[in-house]
């Protein structure tokens, strides 16, 4: 059984299948990726890419799933007033109303 070649983090380390999706990638999802600049440099490609083993049709179901994106909490939300405006902006299923005992 051959090993998968993973890519490293820039194009160059990438073989030419995974540049391949890539490309295809920043075609068809163009539209997508303009309203969202962050996404579309070359690194967060490659890393979403990578958590899908470059298999494209599952990269590609990623990012449509992915949008929109309007905020990142990466640092997690820790008051009940940022949970609002997480709400508010779309990025959870919750009302304010479920929230309150948790804050």
């Amino acid at each position: 059984m051959q090993k998968k070649t993973r890519a490293l983090g820039t194009l160059e380390d990438s073989s030419p299948e995974q540049l391949q999706v890539v490309a295809r990638l920043r075609v068809e999802l163009k539209d997508r990726l303009e309203q969202f600049p962050d996404l579309k440099t070359t690194w967060n490609l490659l890393r979403f890419c990578r958590a899908r083993d470059f298999d494209y049709d599952r990269v590609k179901l990623m990012l449509e799933n992915s949008f929109p994106l309007p905020v990142k909490a990466a640092g997690g939300v820790r008051t009940y007033d940022e949970a609002v405006e997480m709400i508010q902006l779309g990025r959870c299923h919750h009302t304010p109303a479920c929230l309150q005992n948790n804050f």
